[in-house]
């Protein structure tokens, strides 16, 4: 990993809002992430289209792939890596090059691999915008790492990514009180795309896509091949575990709902299923902007000064600022609840 280029990345929050408002400010367009509580057909087809996986885990060592990983080597995969680029012509695979990226290169390794096309309203149609069209062209004829060096030195991506992690006007992280012995878990994300008739596995640490063979055309379809290959992975891990978290890159639901909804040859029945589904949508994107703006914004110096106001205000009793009064106050209805509780 490139320690110079790393300082300028922060890590990315597995949130769906976090990475749709990020697709969407790179310039993609007609996309939208969400996610997958639940690997089971009728669950994958409400989401329907669906055009690839991205898919959060915890890294454990001692799990077949991860020791794989870690020697370098294909022993203890699902499926094969292929590490030859001849081999795996028309799939966009770019690799990591420094640390903290990973969610944004699993999503544009995916997306790269999600043509663009043409909706039945302009505003259903995918697009890539500039950015990804001009690195795309630029990149052809590039290896896995170069591609990585690519992505990671577009200011346009690396501004978009670190623009959800605002910085904390405090630095008390490195008092030895505050020290861990022992390192935080890391976690890792990955793609799952189908292409050319084959399920691609994108693992950026990977010298190689890994290709999880043929998927089936009819049923499910690609869809049914990646819950096998996600499901044993997860088998991996201990019962009940709850390491890891699944999102899908699927086509922007609201257009599409507002062509049927207005659609005089669909269905009456089917309406207010749409309608509840597109107030769902809205209200989803009423909260991204919501969250995503206050993970843009620091309000600790806000906060801190109207403490210092409220500290420096003087009360309504002799020798008492407003805070003290209100954190009196505080303690006094948290002792009665308490005591109504019977603690």
């Amino acid at each position: 990993m490139d320690d110079e280029l790393e300082a300028g990345w922060s890590l990315t929050e597995s949130d769906p809002l976090v990475f749709t408002q990020l697709l969407q400010d790179i310039g993609i367009k007609g996309l939208q992430v969400d996610d997958v509580y639940s690997l089971d057909p009728g669950t994958l087809e409400t989401l329907q289209p669906v055009h690839a996986l991205i898919f959060l885990f915890k890294w454990v060592g001692d799990t077949p792939q991860n020791q794989a990983l870690a020697q370098g080597s294909s022993d203890g995969l699902e499926g094969e890596e292929i590490t030859n680029p001849d081999d795996y012509l028309g799939l966009y695979f770019a690799n990591q090059v420094i640390n903290n990226s990973c969610g944004t290169l699993a999503a544009l390794n995916a997306v790269m691999n999600i043509a663009p096309q043409e909706g039945q309203t302009p505003d259903e149609s995918i697009s890539h915008g500039d950015e990804l069209q001009n690195l795309r062209d630029f990149g052809v004829g590039m290896n896995a790492v170069d591609l990585g060096y690519l992505i990671t030195n577009s200011d346009r991506i690396r501004q978009v990514h670190n623009s959800f992690s605002a910085s904390s006007p405090f630095s008390i992280s490195q008092h030895p009180s505050l020290q861990h012995s022992d390192k935080e878990d890391p976690y890792h994300f990955v793609a799952y795309v189908p292409v050319q008739g084959c399920l691609w596995e994108l693992d950026g640490l990977r010298r190689g896509p890994i290709r999880h063979g043929a998927v089936d055309e009819q049923g499910e379809g690609w869809l049914g091949k990646a819950r096998e290959v996600i499901e044993k992975r997860i088998a991996t891990y201990g019962e009940g575990s709850l390491m890891f978290n699944l999102l899908c890159v699927r086509s922007a639901a609201i257009p599409r709902l507002q062509r049927l909804i207005a659609d005089p040859t669909t269905p009456r029945d089917f309406i207010p299923t749409y309608q509840s589904q597109l107030a769902a949508e809205r209200e989803k994107v009423r909260r991204g902007k919501l969250e995503n703006g206050l993970r843009r914004n620091n309000l600790v110096p806000l906060m801190v000064e109207l403490t210092k106001i409220l500290g420096e205000q003087k009360g309504q009793e002799q020798g008492k600022s407003v805070l003290l009064e209100a954190t009196e106050k505080a303690r006094v209805v948290g002792r009665e609840r308490r005591e109504r509780r019977g603690e």
